[in-house]
């Protein structure tokens, strides 16, 4: 199921070229970023870690960056998965049982999750080239983009399945990463703690990998999200299949 996915995701040329120009937007960002630190250089040439490449430039660039991630994941992820799911007799013919069927699901949405965090991190690295970097604090950085993306794709493969149409799915979808930011700007911009909150809040646990200090909540979020999404899915196809 995962191969049959992302074969034909794959041979589809429009997937690569919305690939590209996600990739030239994210380039122009960290060059802006880049541009910015080198405007600054006079003022933070003092030694110190705090003024590094790496927390002035690649954590602000992957902070900027999320907006980005959250309105281009869907579009990635949606057109095949939502056709799929909603028009193709493979869903509702196939052999494979419905555990079998959302476990592929997944493993698609995670792939192309983890391709998008290759192509990122491949534009990125260039900064390694002329300077030293904070290993362990783009490490951290690099791990809080693989949770986002992950987090987001199944949320997205939960959404789609649900929908009636692509339509509605890519909306829905949107929608709700939408509301996750602006959750978070108004929790930032009202300065409220709202810890209790912020622990199911997957954007928090982002600025503290941006930060150099991945959290276990974030970490557990991300697997327990993952177990729900594999159960709810494998009971939603199973409704499906029973014509509900």
């Amino acid at each position: 199921m995962t191969r049959y996915f992302l074969s034909s995701r794959l041979r589809n040329p429009s997937f690569w070229m919305l690939l590209a120009g996600l990739s030239a937007l994210s380039g122009w960002l960290l060059l802006i970023q880049v541009e910015q630190f080198i405007g600054a250089q006079a003022r933070v040439a003092v030694a110190s870690d705090t003024f590094g490449v790496t927390p002035m430039v690649l954590a602000p660039y992957l902070s900027n960056l999320k907006l980005l991630v959250l309105l281009a994941l869907p579009l990635l992820l949606g057109p095949l998965l939502a056709s799929n799911t909603h028009a193709h007799p493979l869903w509702l013919g196939s052999r494979l049982s419905s555990g079998a069927l959302a476990g592929g699901i997944l493993l698609y949405v995670w792939a192309i999750a983890a391709l998008w965090v290759a192509v990122l991190m491949a534009g990125a690295a260039a900064l390694g080239l002329g300077t030293t970097l904070d290993l362990q604090l783009a490490m951290s950085a690099w791990l809080g983009v693989g949770f986002l993306l992950l987090f987001f794709a199944q949320l997205h493969a939960l959404i789609v399945c649900h929908a009636r149409s692509s339509a509605s799915a890519l909306l829905a979808s949107l929608s709700v990463n939408l509301s996750f930011v602006l959750i978070d700007l108004s929790a930032s911009a009202s300065g409220l703690a709202l810890d209790h909150l912020s622990v199911l809040n997957p954007l928090a646990h982002y600025a503290s990998f941006l930060q150099g200090r991945p959290t276990v909540a974030g970490l557990v979020l991300l697997f327990g999200s993952a177990l729900s999404s594999y159960l709810l899915l494998q009971r939603r196809i199973e409704r499906m299949r029973q014509g509900r």
